[in-house]
């Protein structure tokens, strides 16, 4: 299963669920994706989606930075909740140990 057949399986299974904060990040990702779709002029492959969630995760960091300066915990905890959803459908993190044995396998 590709990256879009996962977010739109995840969407049909909130939309089931009920779960309207999900169900609403799911949708602005779709609706981040099709634009990108428009712009390319193509299908989106898996890496070019990973590229769109990585900037919508980023977007929302910053929101979080600017969030705090101005007091806003409520909207802070809902970016942190919608990086959350994001997070995963992107690809699994290198842990601090396996970065440092690649490196030192490189070297």
């Amino acid at each position: 299963m590709n990256l879009q057949e996962q977010i739109t399986n995840d969407l049909k299974e909130a939309m089931k669920a009920k779960d309207s904060f999900r169900l609403g990040v799911i949708r602005m990702l779709k609706g981040a994706l099709m634009l990108e779709k428009i712009n390319k002029m193509h299908e989106l492959s898996n890496e070019e989606i990973i590229d769109v969630v990585s900037k919508q995760i980023k977007m929302r960091k910053d929101s979080i930075i600017e969030f705090t300066k101005a007091n806003r915990d409520d909207l802070v905890k809902q970016n942190e909740e919608e990086i959350i959803i994001l997070n995963s459908y992107m690809p699994p993190q290198l842990s601090e140990e396996e970065l440092k044995k690649i490196v030192d396998d490189t070297f």
